[in-house]
């Protein structure tokens, strides 16, 4: 059953804008200890906030992106995981 409940409030949203390209700004609010531990961990290392953020978003789609490769590779192996995910849909 999906999730139907919109939590989200218009300050909450996360706003991707710019022009087409290589990068586009991304918004959102973010709570403050989250901030604090980004700015000391930049701090740390030498590097903006903005580097940062752009490294742990770069890594986290990264293993997303193989995750799901690795998923429809084993769904492309096996007819009974394959046609199962087409009667999901």
């Amino acid at each position: 059953m999906p999730n139907t409940k919109n939590t989200d409030t218009e300050d909450d949203v996360i706003a991707a804008r710019g022009t087409p390209g290589q990068s586009d700004e991304l918004r959102q609010v973010c709570p403050r200890w989250i901030l604090n531990v980004l700015d000391a961990c930049s701090i740390n290392e030498d590097i903006t906030r903005t580097e940062l953020v752009n490294r742990i978003l770069g890594d986290f789609a990264k293993r997303e992106l193989h995750r799901s490769m690795l998923v429809q590779r084993i769904a492309a192996g096996n007819t009974t995981v394959s046609d199962t995910a087409v009667g999901m849909q």
